[in-house]
This record gives C-alpha cells, sequence and structure tokens, in this order.
C-alpha cells in the first residue's frame, strides 16, 4: 500500500468522523427545521467557498463543467429531501438502511462506469465488494439500535409505505449520485476543491428550496444567534467532511471512499451513546457488537482492496 493510498483513507476516516458529527450542533437548538435548514446552507457555503478559494482562489471552469458541479450540490440536497420525507413516511427505522446503499451504489459506480476495479483482478474487485456489503450491514444495525420501532405505532398503509421505501432509495442515489459529475470533472483537471466551490453553491441554493418548502409547514420561526451559530457550525462541518471525502476520492476512488464515509452511523451512534445516552446500551449489545464487528470486517476488506 503505497504512501497516497494511505493518506486516502486517512482523509476518508476523517469525513466519517466529520460525516458523523455535523448534524449533531442539531440537538442543541431550539428552532424550526425550516430556519436550521436556512443558516446550515449558509455554513456549506461558506465552508465550501473558503476551501476552494484559499487552495486556488476562484477556480477556473467552463460552463459545463458549472454545470455539472452546481447540479451536484443540488442534487445531493435532494437526498436530504428524500431522506426528510421517507422518515415522515415509513420511519427512521425502515429508512435508514434503505438510505444506507448509498454506499452500494456508489462502488457499483466506481466499478462499472470508472473502472477503478475490473475482472482481470477478482481478490480485489472481491474485497471492495464484500467491504461495501459490510458497511452497509453495519449502518443498518447501528442504526436499528439507534432508533428502535416503535411496538405502539401504527404501521404505515401501503401507499406510505412504497413512496417512503421510493423516497428512501431516492435519497440513496442522490447522495452517491453526484460522484459520477465530481470524477467526470476530476478527470478534466478540476481539483477536489475546485469542485466543491461550485457543488457547494449548489448545495446552498437547494438547501435555501428546502427551507422554503419546511417553512410551510413550520414556519420560519426565531432563531436566536445561538440558534444561528450552531446551524452555521452545522454546514462548515459538513464541507470540511466534504473537503476530506473529496481529496480522499483522488487516491483511492469512488468505490473505496464512499463505503468508508457511509461508517459514519458508527461516530453518530458512539455520540449517542456517549453524550446523549439515547440508546440503552445493555437492551441493544447486540447489536452495537455486531454493528462494529461489521464496520472494523468492511473497512479491512476495503484495505485489502487497494494492495
Amino acid at each position: 500500500m503505497s504512501a497516497s493510498v494511505v493518506w486516502g483513507f486517512v482523509l476518508a476516516l476523517l469525513s466519517t468522523l466529520l460525516y458523523g458529527l455535523y448534524i449533531v450542533p442539531r440537538k442543541y437548538t431550539n428552532v424550526s427545521q425550516s430556519a436550521f435548514l436556512v443558516w446550515m446552507g449558509w455554513g456549506i457555503l461558506v465552508g465550501a467557498e473558503l476551501a476552494g478559494f484559499i487552495s486556488s482562489g476562484v477556480p477556473r471552469t467552463t460552463l459545463i463543467q458549472y454545470v455539472l458541479m452546481f447540479s451536484s450540490g443540488l442534487l445531493w440536497s435532494t437526498g436530504t429531501l428524500g431522506y426528510t420525507y421517507a422518515v415522515e413516511l415509513i420511519g427512521l427505522t425502515r429508512s435508514t438502511p434503505i438510505k444506507n446503499t448509498t454506499a452500494i451504489f456508489a462502488t457499483a459506480y466506481g466499478i462499472i462506469i470508472f473502472h477503478e476495479f475490473s475482472a482481470n483482478r477478482p481478490l480485489p474487485l472481491a474485497m471492495v465488494s464484500l467491504g461495501s456489503i459490510a458497511v452497509v450491514g453495519a449502518a443498518t444495525l447501528l442504526g436499528r439500535a439507534s432508533a428502535p420501532p416503535d411496538p405502539d405505532g401504527p404501521p404505515p398503509d401501503s401507499r406510505r409505505f412504497m413512496m417512503g421505501v421510493i423516497w428512501s432509495l431516492w435519497a440513496a442515489f442522490a447522495y452517491s449520485a453526484y460522484t459520477i459529475p465530481m470524477k467526470v470533472v476530476y478527470n478534466q483537471g478540476v481539483t477536489p476543491l475546485g469542485f466543491l466551490f461550485y457543488m457547494g453553491q449548489g448545495c446552498f441554493v437547494g438547501m435555501e428550496l428546502m427551507a422554503l418548502y419546511a417553512s410551510r409547514k413550520d414556519g420560519r420561526g426565531a432563531a436566536t444567534r445561538r440558534d444561528k451559530g450552531l446551524s452555521l457550525i452545522a454546514g462548515f462541518t459538513w464541507a470540511v467532511a466534504s473537503v476530506c471525502a473529496n481529496l480522499a476520492v483522488v487516491t483511492i476512488g469512488i468505490a473505496i471512499t464512499w463505503p468508508v464515509s457511509n461508517l459514519n452511523t458508527v461516530v453518530a451512534v458512539a455520540y449517542g451513546v456517549l453524550v446523549f445516552k439515547e440508546i440503552d446500551v445493555s437492551a441493544h449489545r447486540r447489536e452495537l457488537w455486531a454493528g462494529l464487528a461489521m464496520a472494523v470486517l468492511g473497512v479491512v476488506f476495503l484495505a485489502v482492496a487497494t494492495f
């Protein structure tokens, strides 16, 4: 394993940590969802623009490249919207495992579209496939422990269930599909931070549109300085996580980076256990240990795939 691959893994793992923590500030706010989305969108914009500008000033780009990068941000934001809808329709426990298949989508893009792995080297291909599946399994088990089903809650009717599944699948698709235009513009010479500079603008517009929609339900609400600051931190943290993930893609590819970054569920659950005390560890010990074991196994498989 070369030094650049090791560095790529370090960046992917760092993105995992940050993707797991970026939503934590939401727990400390007392503001409507729409207001949180507004200020989180500003945090994403500030973080993305700073990262790109510090790297190389205003990145040079063609119109087609700009459209691809801006659209990537919009696509990502629709994934967030889809996941929100899915949780409303079928609950967190049912929707999260479906959303977590985003790792398998990304691995498929890396293998099929960008030929990051091939049948000519069957062992790495098998390892990256098994690693991606293990990561999805880990995220599913940990998500189930962090959001156990409500036995007293009514089961969704067939139409709501179907729509919930569709929105969950859309979230899985959107959270991974924006890596396709990412890799396309990378191959045309756009840098990872240059990509984020323009993708962040699409994320910002998408988040503001989402907030506008959400405000029809909950009202914009009055955000205090503290609420605004925490929301900005959430968006800025997401942008820094994306810096790490985007740089990792250059050295270890989409097929490995996205499954690794999808382990952010481990971080989120650990924070919920240690800080928020949201999870009864004794009641969910089996799921937690099994999920952690699968996460470690997935990372090992993905690491072996780089040899």
